[in-house]
């Protein structure tokens, strides 16, 4: 079996037990074809505080480079140009020894995949470059950044990424017009969405006594966590025994720390829970807690997970009324689409919802036939994705 190769920024260290015991599901959930813990990986990228070979089981990681050792934002630009220099190096030595199969090259978004597509324009007989559209992520500068060159370079360089891919795989229609905007040869392009852990095993409930909202991701400004605390601060005036959940990390702990005393400020700490990250296999029950999920996001993403995990508990969801949020929600049918980063629109859509429990049971169960249409769709995708990777190269 042929080993598949994985770019990224930072190199994984393989050995760390706790670090490699969720290996299967992150490689799985981005390409669900190698969803399995025999599938031979190896991931490439600078490491952090070593270089050289890590090895565990059908995981490998290797890494020309020690990154700088910085959470400075520019340090984390250098480190990304060492990881696509050292990328395209380490793939180079793949491609000029490589057997008479082509070796498979993943890359889990456009802008980790520069080095890789450098390569493949040297080599393009001998790397299969399989290119994954999960987001808009050059939004993240234009939206949240305001910051119109960062976007226009990015945009740039996600554009050169995919034009070179042979493979493209969105996650949705919105990541879908997105790849076509760049180029890309709809050809190539075969939609792909995420998987869900629990799929064969939700257990929808009845909603619970307090009405309760709840937000599942990553506490990082871009997924807009202090629009929704606003917005519960004027809930609170409809709905006084409203509460939220927030589920996940922070990626940096300055935003943790905004959010904590946006709360306090707020005046509504009683009301509002920070529970960390949550294993995927807990996941469910949180959900069973909830009334409504919540996706205020301010940038492009794909078409979120926590959408359809939340249609599988039969929950309704309020999303931002910009990416692919609006492949999955039909507004005033499984939940309502709201402008990105406005307070008063979202604190109106969810009061709406905690008010009414009836409308609230309707809408979850609009969203749980939403959810089980998304995983009848995702089966067939999984066999179309794994048909365009095996009957590469395509014949001259």
């Amino acid at each position: 079996m042929i080993e598949t190769l994985v770019v990224r920024t930072f190199g994984i260290d393989v050995s760390n037990t706790e670090v490699s015991k969720d290996l299967p599901w992150k490689v799985g959930r981005l390409f669900p074809w190698l969803f399995t813990k025999t599938a031979p990986v190896c991931f490439l990228g600078v490491g952090r505080g070593w270089r050289g070979v890590k090895k565990n089981g059908p995981f490998s990681s290797y890494a020309l480079l020690k990154a700088i050792p910085s959470d400075a934002p520019l340090v984390y630009h250098i480190n990304r140009v060492l990881a696509w220099l050292t990328n395209f190096i380490a793939l180079v030595g793949v491609a000029i020894q490589s057997n008479p199969h082509p070796q498979v090259v993943l890359a889990h978004t456009p802008q980790f995949g520069v080095g890789a597509a450098l390569a493949k324009l040297l080599f393009p007989r001998r790397l299969c470059f399989v290119v994954r559209v999960i987001g808009n992520n050059p939004s993240v500068s234009l939206l949240v950044r305001h910051s119109t060159w960062r976007y226009k370079i990015e945009r740039g360089l996600e554009r050169f990424v995919s034009r070179t891919a042979d493979v493209v795989l969105p996650m949705g229609s919105y990541t879908r017009d997105l790849a076509l905007s760049y180029g890309v040869d709809p050809q190539k392009i075969v939609v792909l969405p995420f998987p869900v852990t629990w799929p064969h095993r939700p257990e929808p409930t009845d909603l619970p006594s307090e009405p309760t909202v709840l937000f599942c991701g990553r506490l990082i400004k871009e997924k807009g966590v202090h629009i929704l605390l606003q917005a519960m601060k004027i809930v609170q005036q409809r709905v006084s025994d409203a509460r939220l959940v927030i589920v996940g990390d922070a990626d940096n702990k300055t935003y943790r720390c905004e959010l904590e005393a946006l709360v306090d400020s707020l005046g509504i700490r009683d009301s509002v829970s920070f529970l960390g990250w949550i294993p995927n296999d807990s996941i469910g029950k949180i959900y069973q807690e909830s009334w409504v999920l919540a996706v205020p996001s301010i940038w492009e993403e794909g078409l979120g997970m926590v959408m359809v995990e939340a249609g599988l508990m039969e929950r309704a969801v309020i999303g931002s009324d910009l990416g692919g949020i609006r492949d999955f929600i039909q507004d005033g049918e499984n939940g309502f689409l709201v402008p990105p980063a406005e307070v008063q629109p979202l604190a109106d859509a969810i009061g709406m919802i905690l008010a009414d429990r009836v409308h609230a049971l309707e809408m979850g169960k609009q969203n749980g036939a939403k959810a089980r249409q998304y995983l009848d769709d995702f089966d067939q995708a999984v066999i179309r994705a794994e048909k365009a990777i095996r009957k590469w190269p395509p014949s001259d």
